[in-house]
């Protein structure tokens, strides 16, 4: 985990790349330190069984004392080796001074047992090559040197130096140098080799935490920091807080100036963020033109300066012609305002939209049992509103619902949805698997846990507690696992006692399984039960949003984009929208882009609810007043989720704006009248035409003649009069258009 506040490398803080790299270094030089000295103990572990048996078998042995004296040395040092590679391993000098000594005993026994024409030469290439496997260029060739000379002085000083010893000498002593030169070259590749494959990995990790516009961390990185400062915080003491930041008067830059200087504004807030915060903070983007500052060890004083500076920080970097962006911030502090990680970030999001709406720079969040907070949460319950611990858990699905729609690929929607159930139900292990059918097996995609529990990367889909969710595709409860004969137990998890396994499907097809087990027997109620089918249900939708996105590319026939829209949205309303919009757009005069877009905006005009809990979207009666400003941001997700894309990036704002009213009750941005597009008045009432005509669960449809009074009543309050006329023209029996094609479209 980073502890630095990742930022663009200019700013001298310590770079993602150098941090992620790190560790990885550490434990590479720490595994060779312990295969060396692993190694040099058996290298003179040998040297007293071949003193020994060359003893026995040549007529050149060296004397007795002096083989039992080397050997007992070789032994000793043998020992204290092993020992050291077991409990701490040595440095590569002391190694380096151990091959010394080895080169030292091997010409005690060379000068005593043939000299020149020794049986116990070859012994000297052992030190060389375990010199030059680890050891550095210069240290190579000293001991190659050192060998050399241990081997050739004594001799000639005892035997002197003849014609022939010379030649005898030569082959030896080309052996111990090419053999020592080679293993260092190979050596010295395969370290590259890994040390390459640790740069590639390091920065695979650095870009899979890091937000590609800005070089800030992303949310990713952000809920994995939050997370582990609420592990740290209550292990150690300590306080930590949260400070959110949303960009205000941002949208006008892009719409004004283009999505050009929308992003290099974007990347001025982001280094200008990151050199306010301090060296531990860690500093992300937490969604399009908000951000988040985790503040390592900063109570509620310091929380509430640093969101004052970050405020600062944003309105001089915000300049941009005549553009003025400024900022309003929101924190909380753990323990003070939040005991939870789900909580926390709550608490600075509430905390940042009260100061939104009394146009303040910033606000803390609630405090713990105070009065405001505990009406603020829905406690006690009151008439037309949720209970306590519904409310808690319904914003927890908001916050997760949000963060889902910002994921672009599976592997962080999959592991926002694992982060979020961390700390909202009691598991020691949560875990997210993908069912591989083609292998039948399961694969570990997040894991939130101990990391001495993790799972295996894969097992097998057909036996167990998951095995049973897929047979069933049906969530499987187990209050005891001790006495049930389908859990498989792993010996590094002795005292799991619970289980609860949620399926979890992708477009209608079995995608995979949610997973937590606990430490307490009979852990998961069925409150629990319905909360985790609840987040199952947002991924599954969230899924299929980032499937379709990946498949739609910048051109592509307009059916493509009706086919993909079907994926996030099953059903015919859609296409009914749709289709609808493209008449009425036709009707209208529109044209070109205008109509295209029109189009687009239909197909994908809902697809914001992927950022609102599943349940509210289907609820009967009236919605409490937290429920409806939960549904009322899907059109402004809906824009987030659509405008990266290419192709439905003029769609955006027409999703934006579809909520808008013709007399300014509406939302997101309260317009009126003109002000509203005229795309997206055209599809708010080809919207309100067709949910009237199509069954809810609470309601049957609407009839023909009944919806067209309705779509009359509400011409200049809900919908533009000119637009209503317009549709009941094109409603008429018998009136009818062309639906688009891919040469249309």
């Amino acid at each position: 985990m980073m502890d630095s506040a990742v930022g663009p490398p200019e700013q001298g803080h310590t770079t993602p790349e150098k941090v992620a790299a790190r560790p990885h270094a550490d434990a590479a030089a720490q595994a060779d330190l312990v295969l060396a000295t692993t190694s040099a103990a058996l290298l003179f572990a040998v040297l007293p069984i071949v003193l020994g048996v060359f003893t026995l078998v040549t007529s050149m042995a060296a004397p007795t004392a002096v083989v039992l004296a080397v050997g007992g040395v070789s032994l000793v040092a043998a020992t204290a080796l092993g020992l050291a590679a077991g409990r701490r391993p040595l440095g590569l000098g002391a190694l380096f001074v151990a091959d010394l000594c080895a080169v030292a005993l091997i010409a005690v026994v060379v000068a005593f047992s043939g000299r020149y024409h020794s049986p116990y030469v070859e012994l000297f290439l052992l030190a060389v090559v375990h010199a030059a496997a680890f050891q550095r260029r210069m240290r190579v060739i000293s001991l190659i040197l050192g060998v050399l000379l241990a081997y050739l002085v004594p001799s000639v000083a005892i035997s002197g130096l003849s014609a022939r010893d010379a030649a005898d000498a030569v082959i030896p002593a080309l052996t111990i140098v090419l053999g020592g030169g080679l293993i260092f070259a190979a050596a010295e590749r395969l370290r590259r080799q890994r040390d390459a494959w640790a740069n590639r990995e390091a920065l695979a990790r650095r870009l899979a935490d890091q937000d590609p516009l800005t070089g800030l961390g992303n949310y990713r990185l952000f809920w994995r920091t939050v997370e582990r400062e609420v592990a740290r915080v209550r292990r150690h003491g300590g306080p930590f807080s949260v400070v959110l930041l949303d960009l205000d008067r941002f949208k006008a830059v892009n719409d004004d100036l283009g999505h050009r200087a929308g992003d290099a504004m974007l990347q001025r807030v982001a280094q200008a963020l990151s050199d306010a915060v301090r060296r531990e903070d860690v500093t992300c983007r937490h969604g399009g033109d908000e951000f988040a500052v985790v503040a390592v060890q900063a109570g509620a004083e310091e929380a509430d300066q640093l969101a004052s500076r970050l405020v600062d920080a944003v309105t001089k970097a915000g300049v941009v012609g005549q553009h003025r962006v400024t900022a309003t911030a929101g924190w909380a502090t753990f323990g003070v305002h939040a005991e939870s990680v789900e909580e926390l970030v709550l608490q600075a999001d509430e905390a940042m939209r009260t100061a939104k709406r009394g146009g303040r720079r910033s606000a803390p969040g609630r405090a713990v049992g105070s009065p405001q907070r505990s009406a603020a949460l829905g406690e006690p319950p009151s008439a037309g509103r949720s209970g306590g611990a519904e409310s808690d858990e319904l914003a927890l699905l908001g916050n997760l619902a949000r963060a889902l729609a910002a994921a672009r690929d599976e592997r962080s929607a999959i592991e926002t949805a694992v982060a979020h159930l961390v700390g909202a139900v009691d598991a020691e292990i949560v875990a997210a698997a993908r069912l591989n059918r083609q292998d039948a097996r399961f694969e570990t995609v997040a894991f939130a846990g101990p990391g001495a529990l993790e799972p295996p990367t894969t097992q097998p889909a057909d036996a167990g507690i998951l095995g049973a969710v897929v047979a069933e595709e049906h969530p499987v409860v187990v209050g005891d696992v001790r006495r049930d004969p389908r859990y498989i137990g792993m010996p590094e998890l002795p005292d799991v006692r619970s289980e609860l396994a949620v399926p979890v499907f992708d477009r209608g097809e079995l995608w995979g399984v949610l997973n937590l087990e606990s430490d307490r027997a009979d852990a998961y109620t069925q409150g629990d039960l319905h909360f985790v089918q609840a987040v199952s249900v947002q991924l599954g939708r969230a899924l299929a949003c980032v499937w379709a996105f990946s498949q739609i590319g910048d051109d592509g026939p307009a059916m493509r984009a009706y086919e993909l829209a079907a994926a996030v949205e099953p059903g015919d309303e859609c296409w009914r929208v749709a289709d609808l919009a493209w008449r009425l757009g036709r009707e209208l005069g529109l044209e070109g882009e205008d109509l295209e877009s029109l189009y687009h905006a239909a197909l994908f005009h809902n697809v914001g609810t992927v950022g609102v809990p599943a349940s509210l979207m289907i609820k009967p009666g009236r919605l409490t007043d937290q429920e409806l400003a939960m549904v009322h941001e899907h059109p402004v997700i809906g824009e987030r989720m659509l405008r990266p894309l290419p192709r439905l990036h003029r769609a955006a704002s027409v999703v934006r704006h579809e909520h808008e009213r013709f007399d300014g009750r509406g939302y997101p941005d309260g317009l009126a009248g003109e002000e509203i597009p005229l795309t997206s008045r055209a599809l708010l009432a080809c919207d309100a035409y067709v949910a009237m005509t199509s069954a809810r669960p609470f309601r049957p449809a609407m009839g023909y003649a009944e919806a067209l009074a309705e779509l009359r009543q509400a011409a200049g309050s809900q919908l533009d009069p000119k637009i209503v006329a317009a549709l009941l023209r094109l409603l008429e029996p018998g009136k009818s258009q062309p639906a688009p094609t891919a040469e249309t479209v």
